[in-house]
């Protein structure tokens, strides 16, 4: 079943041709690694659709391509570019106990709370 799409429900992307290069680059690693793999079949879909719906177009004397992604295409195209990320540069600090932090303590701010990157200690 297919995500239903709601005209104007789109994200222009707008890169390099070098940077287009680099992300299918990413998408062959993991369709080659294992086609049948959840995130390769995403890559492929994205994949298609960057060289069938890219446009190519000029941009300060640098190629660019354009191309529109909708909502449900953006998660997965994310989450590949990340997961390649975290490859290549290993994760030096945990931020996960950080996440909200910032807005509890604007709620109240008489609490002292720690951002520290480890658990607060019991």
């Amino acid at each position: 079943m297919r995500a239903k799409r709601v005209s104007g429900e789109v994200f222009p992307v707008y890169l390099t041709a070098e940077n287009v290069n680099a992300m299918l680059a990413v998408f062959d690693e993991l369709i080659q690694a294992d086609a049948d793999n959840y995130m390769a079949k995403s890559a492929a879909k994205l994949k298609a659709k960057v060289l069938q719906h890219g446009r190519t177009f000029y941009d300060h004397r640098e190629c660019s391509v354009s191309i529109y992604f909708f909502p449900s295409e953006m998660i997965p195209l994310v989450k590949i570019l990340l997961l390649m990320l975290t490859l290549m540069q290993p994760v030096k600090t945990d931020y996960y106990p950080m996440i909200g932090k910032v807005k509890k303590q604007r709620q109240n701010p008489n609490q002292n709370i720690s951002f520290s990157a480890k658990p607060p200690s019991e």
